[in-house]
C-alpha cells in the first residue's frame, strides 16, 4: 500500500476528530477542552479563528495531546491536523517520504542578495548611484563560478573560501581587499539563510586572513610631509580647494564623503559638508555618514575657521562647501606629491591616500593624551574596538618611547650618597 493510501485510509477511520462547529453554549461547558476535534473561537491572542484540540500515537503507542489556535480558515486547521498525524505515522512505522527536498543553490543565493541591494541603492539614492555601485560586488559573482553555480549552499563549507582566497592572494590582491570580500561572502550567505527555511541547519564557515589583513595599508604622515604638501597645495590658487580639503581633513577626520558629495545621489542633502552644518558661535560642524547613516557634531574651531574663509571667498555653492568632485582632488594630491617626491597611491610602496588623513588625525589625537571614548566619538565609531585600530605606531612615538624607557634605566643607575 502506497503511503498516502495509507494516511487516507487511516485518517477516515479516526473517531476523534470530529470536526464540529461548537457553539458558544458548548464552549462554556467544554472549557477545559474535554472535547477533541476544530472549532471556531474568540481567543485573547488572534481573535475571532479556528483552532483544533487532537490526540496523536507517539512511536511508544501512548496518545499525546495536540493544540494549536490562529487559523484563519477550518481548511488550514484541518490541514495542520493531518500534517501532525503523518508526522505521527510516519514516525510509528518508519515510512519515508517519496517527495524530494528543494535545497537552494549558490547561484540564486548570490544573484538574490545582490538584486536586494540594488533595490535597497536604487530607492535610496537612484539608479545612477546603483549603476555605479554594483560594480564592487563583482567578485560575489567570481567567487560564485569559482565554486560552481551548481553547488547548494548546504554544501559550502570553509574550503570553499579558503582555496578562494588563496586564489586571490596569489592574483597579486591585497590582504585586506581579499578580507573585506570574504567578510560580503559571507554577508550573502547570512541574507540566504534569513529567506530560506531550508537553510535553517545550515551554518555560514568563518575565515579570517588575520589581524594584519583587518588593519590593512595605512600610511600616517608626519609632521615635516604635512608642512611640505601644505606649502605647494598654496602656491597655485587653481588648487585651493584641495589645500583647503587637506586642512579640514587634517582637523575633523572625517571620510571622504563626509566632507564631498562623493557620488550624484538622488538626495543631496545628506552628503558633504553643508553651510547650513556650521555653528561659527560654537565652533562646532555636523557631519553625516552614507557608511553608518547616522550623523554626528564634532568641536573644531580650527575647521570652522577655514570653512568661513571659503563662504566669505564664496567659494562652493549654494548648498555645500565644496563644488569640486573627489576625482580631482585625488588628481591634485597625486601632482603635489609628485612635485615633492612624497610617495602616493595604494598600490605604491610607501605611499599615501586620501583616507590616509583620517588615519593620520585619530593617531595624532590619541598620541597626544585624548582617552578613546573621547576619539571614539570624535570619529563616529561604533565601539572602540573600532577606534583601536587607528593607534599606529610612529617615529614620534617611537622616540617617546625610548625616552621613556630611557628614563627608566637612569633610576637604576643612581647611587646613594655616603655621608
Amino acid at each position: 500500500m502506497r503511503l498516502d493510501e495509507f494516511f487516507y485510509s487511516s485518517y477516515l477511520c479516526d473517531e476523534d476528530f470530529t470536526g464540529k462547529y461548537m457553539d458558544r453554549e458548548d464552549r462554556i461547558q467544554n472549557s477545559k477542552a474535554k472535547r477533541y476535534g476544530v472549532w471556531q473561537e474568540e481567543t485573547a491572542r488572534y481573535g475571532r479563528c479556528w483552532r483544533y484540540n487532537v490526540r496523536v500515537q507517539n512511536s511508544d503507542g501512548k496518545l499525546c495531546r495536540r493544540a494549536g489556535s490562529g487559523f484563519a480558515t477550518k481548511a488550514e486547521c484541518e490541514t495542520a491536523v493531518a500534517a501532525l498525524r503523518l508526522a505521527a505515522r510516519e514516525n510509528k512505522y518508519g515510512l519515508i517520504r517519496t517527495s524530494t527536498r528543494h535545497t537552494l543553490n549558490i547561484h540564486h543565493a548570490i544573484e538574490g542578495y545582490i538584486s536586494s541591494l540594488v533595490a535597497g541603492w536604487t530607492a535610496k539614492y537612484g539608479s545612477d548611484y546603483a549603476g555605479r555601485s554594483i560594480r564592487q560586488l563583482y567578485h560575489l559573482r567570481g567567487w560564485l563560478q569559482f565554486i560552481g553555480a551548481g553547488k547548494s549552499v548546504n554544501d559550502v563549507n570553509k574550503a570553499d573560501l579558503v582555496l578562494w582566497a588563496e586564489r586571490e592572494l596569489t592574483r597579486g590582491i591585497k590582504a585586506s581587499s581579499v578580507q573585506r570580500r570574504l567578510n560580503n561572502i559571507r554577508v550573502a550567505l547570512y541574507h540566504a539563510k534569513e529567506l530560506h527555511a531550508e537553510l535553517s541547519a545550515f551554518t555560514v564557515p568563518k575565515y579570517s586572513l588575520g589581524s594584519e589583513a583587518l588593519l590593512g595599508r595605512v600610511r600616517i604622515l608626519d609632521e615635516t610631509e604635512i608642512r611640505t604638501i601644505s606649502q605647494i597645495l598654496q602656491s597655485k590658487d587653481e588648487w585651493r580647494d584641495a589645500y583647503d580639503f587637506f586642512r579640514i581633513a587634517l582637523g575633523c577626520g572625517g571620510r571622504f564623503d563626509e566632507l564631498i558629495p562623493v557620488v550624484l545621489r538622488k538626495d543631496m542633502t545628506t552628503a558633504g559638508i553643508k553651510w547650513t552644518d556650521i555653528n561659527i558661535n560654537a565652533g562646532t560642524v555636523k557631519l553625516f555618514s552614507g557608511k553608518t547613516g547616522k550623523g554626528r557634531t564634532i568641536y573644531v574651531p580650527a575647521v570652522v575657521d577655514v570653512l568661513v574663509e571659503r563662504k566669505r571667498a564664496k567659494l562652493g555653492n549654494s548648498v555645500h562647501a565644496f563644488e569640486c568632485r573627489d576625482h580631482w582632488i585625488r588628481k591634485i594630491f597625486r601632482q603635489v606629491s609628485k612635485l615633492c617626491t612624497i610617495p602616493y597611491g595604494q598600490q605604491v610602496a610607501g605611499g599615501w591616500t586620501v583616507h590616509d588623513l583620517r588615519h593620520t588625525c585619530l593617531t595624532h589625537l590619541l598620541q597626544n593624551g585624548v582617552d578613546l571614548a573621547a576619539v571614539r566619538d570624535f570619529a563616529g565609531h561604533s565601539s572602540i574596538s573600532e577606534t583601536s585600530k587607528y593607534v599606529h605606531s610612529t617615529e614620534k612615538a617611537k622616540n617617546l618611547l625610548a625616552k621613556a624607557s630611557g628614563g627608566l634605566v637612569d633610576f637604576t643607575s643612581c647611587r646613594m650618597v655616603e655621608e
